[in-house]
This record gives C-alpha cells, sequence and structure tokens, in this order.
C-alpha cells in the first residue's frame, strides 16, 4: 500500500531535514569531544583510571552516537522524500547509502562499548593481562577504523548524490549543492586510501571547513526558507 507524497508533506520533509542537518553536527562534536576527554593514546592504564573516574559520562557519550543513527535515518527519509520526484532512482540509491552508513556508526557504537569493558577490566577477571587487554584494545580500534571509513565513504557519496538531484531541480542556491558535491567525492577518495592503505590520513582542513560550511548553508536554508516547487520557495 503506498500513500501520495504531496508538495506539503514534501516541504515538511526538507524543513524537518534542515533542522536534523544543523542538530546532528553538535551531536558529532559532543561525542568527540566526551571520547578525547577520557580517551589516552597508547596509554590503556590512563584511559581507564579517567574512565573509571567518570564512566557514567563516558557511557553517555558512546550512546549518543545510538542518536547519531536515527539522525541518519531520519535524514535519508528526508531527502528521499524531497528528492524521489527529482529521480526516483538516485533518490533511492542514495537513501540505501545513508542506511547502510547508521548500520556502520551501530556497528561502531557496539565495538566502543566492547573497548569500553577492556579498558575497565570489568567481567574479565584475570583473563587477560594489561598488556593483552592493551593489544586488544589497539585490535579493536582497528576494527572501529574500518567501519568508520566505510561509514565516512558512504555517507559523502549519499551527500553527493542527495546534492546532484538538488542542484539539478535548483531546491536550493546551487552554490551550496557545488560545495557539498566538491568536498564530498574528496572526503570519501581519503576514506578510500585509509581502507587500501591505513597512514590515518585524516580529511585535510580545508576539506573539513568547505563540507561544514555547506552543511550549515544546506542545513539553515532548508529550515528557513524550504525548497523550491512549481517555481516559489515554500
Amino acid at each position: 500500500m503506498t500513500f501520495p507524497v504531496t508538495n506539503r508533506t514534501r516541504i515538511l520533509c526538507a524543513r524537518t531535514g534542515g533542522f536534523l542537518t544543523l542538530f546532528i553536527l553538535p551531536v558529532f562534536m559532543a561525542v568527540d569531544m566526551i571520547s578525547s576527554r577520557f580517551e589516552v593514546e597508547g596509554d590503556v592504564a590512563q584511559s581507564a583510571r579517567r574512565i573509571l573516574g567518570n564512566e557514567l559520562l563516558y557511557r553517555s557519550g558512546l550512546s549518543l552516537n545510538l542518536l547519531v543513527v536515527l539522525i541518519t535515518v531520519l535524514l535519508a527519509v528526508c531527502f528521499y522524500t524531497v528528492l524521489k520526484p527529482v529521480s526516483g532512482p538516485v533518490a533511492l540509491f542514495a537513501f540505501s547509502l545513508r542506511l547502510v552508513e547508521a548500520a556502520m556508526v551501530s556497528v561502531e557504537t557496539a565495538i566502543s562499548f566492547i573497548v569500553l569493558n577492556l579498558y575497565t577490566g570489568k567481567d574479565l577477571g584475570s583473563a587477560f593481562s594489561l598488556e593483552q587487554r592493551a593489544a586488544l584494545v589497539k585490535l579493536y580500534d582497528h576494527e572501529y577504523g574500518i567501519a568508520f571509513h566505510i561509514g565516512l565513504v558512504l555517507s559523502c557519496v549519499a551527500l553527493f548524490l542527495f546534492n546532484f538531484l538538488l542542484f539539478k531541480a535548483r531546491y536550493i542556491p546551487r552554490i551550496i549543492s557545488i560545495l557539498c558535491m566538491v568536498a564530498a567525492p574528496l572526503i570519501a577518495l581519503l576514506g578510500i586510501l585509509n581502507l587500501v592503505a591505513p597512514q590515518d590520513v585524516n580529511p585535510l582542513l580545508f576539506l573539513r571547513l568547505v563540507m561544514l560550511v555547506a552543511m550549515l548553508s544546506e542545513g539553515l536554508w532548508l529550515l528557513v526558507k524550504g525548497v523550491r516547487l512549481e517555481g516559489q520557495l515554500v
């Protein structure tokens, strides 16, 4: 059974998508800030002491990833609904990529909680020495990195496709879509390089700034102005 999607529904989805685009950015920042406050690279003992000092806050930071999953899925639904009339197959493909991205974030979250147990030693007893736990943390961090970069690549491809459709339909100012379409493939390429030849290659600061400006601009435009349907901003 299918339900007709009216222009009013698409307008609501566009504004909701704009709000969620803006809302997900501080959530990402909160996750990174909380993690960096506790984790000391290469020093499991120091990380464990910091985490045990305020484990509730650390667990809350990890749990924020579940909010990222929910927002990612809702964003996929919103943009698919808005852009399906422009090109159903392309919008559906981008929608599917974002769902897989959400699954990758779920995997990252599960790995993070496994690593938490290794940091604290809870439920492990004397099964692993500190050196063994440090080796396992390094192993799981590597697996986390794989899931992260897969999700990053899928996210950038979906972002490119959605913005291509926004550009084609002239739903938002084209310069905003162009910024996303330029930065997304380059960041995706760096993600692929990290999968093929892991070198801890992080997106260049310039690309990250371009993407941030593009996402802020797109989110604000969609939230405040909406999309241009049938020649009018609504």
